[in-house]
């Protein structure tokens, strides 16, 4: 496990992980699974630790911000149909909990991550409860968080001239999960600038916008397989 102090990638790399997570800060960084990053057709397959910020704590229970995207995605319903779209019927939150959860993931980080009872606000002015593994942020789970973490990032894979994979690191907006100031748009963030966060509504299928992920974790549970 690494573990930064969350304004670095470089940090310190601990063997007693499951000791040193029941030590974990709000605003420490750690890796917890793995994932492929996908930007475009052409990226290649490199499959890369995934980083996780620490943004909130109860005993021994973590919640985890990612530090990257999953992907670009539109927030298209997963029936693909003409409805209201909703957290509840996206695609992305059935990407979340069925393709990355057991794609990112071992048996044993698996068995850390809980399962979260996720209150969404409707269109309506009322609430969608669902029950998650991950999920995307709200407005209000990232109002408080330090600065340098509302910022969106992803990690673009590519080949050099001589044919060796490449790293490097992009800025993104990402989806929230509050619906948005108009009809068929949900909140995105685009960036943070002057001591405030710049949010804006965007249609559903803007596919550009990029899949940040929330769960909480018991630290207790984390362990070498």
């Amino acid at each position: 496990m690494l573990i930064t102090n969350g304004s670095s990638m470089y940090g310190t790399v601990y063997e007693d992980i499951h000791k040193m997570a029941m030590q974990l800060k709000v605003g420490d960084c750690i890796t917890f699974g793995s994932f492929v990053s996908v930007v475009d057709s052409v990226s290649p397959e490199i499959r890369l630790p995934m980083l996780w910020h620490v943004i909130d704590r109860k005993e021994s229970k973590l919640k985890l911000l990612s530090y990257f995207f999953f992907e670009h995605t539109g927030y298209w319903s997963l029936q693909n149909d003409k409805k209201e779209t909703t957290w509840e019927n996206t695609e992305i939150r059935h990407n979340l909990n069925n393709k990355f959860y057991y794609d990112s993931f071992n048996d044993s980080e698996q068995n850390a991550i809980l399962t979260t009872e996720v209150k969404t606000k409707a269109n309506n002015a009322s609430y969608i409860i669902t029950k998650d593994k991950l999920y995307i942020p709200s407005l209000s789970d990232i109002e408080h968080i330090p600065e340098h973490l509302k910022i969106g990032r992803g990690l673009f894979t590519d080949h050099a001239e001589n044919g060796i994979p490449t790293v490097d690191l992009l800025y993104c907006f990402y989806w929230l999960r509050d619906p948005g100031e108009f009809e068929n748009t949900n909140l995105i963030v685009r960036g943070y600038s002057d001591s405030k966060m710049i949010l804006d509504s965007v249609d559903y299928d803007s596919d550009e916008v990029g899949v940040r992920a929330v769960m909480w974790i018991d630290a207790e549970k984390i362990k070498e397989i």
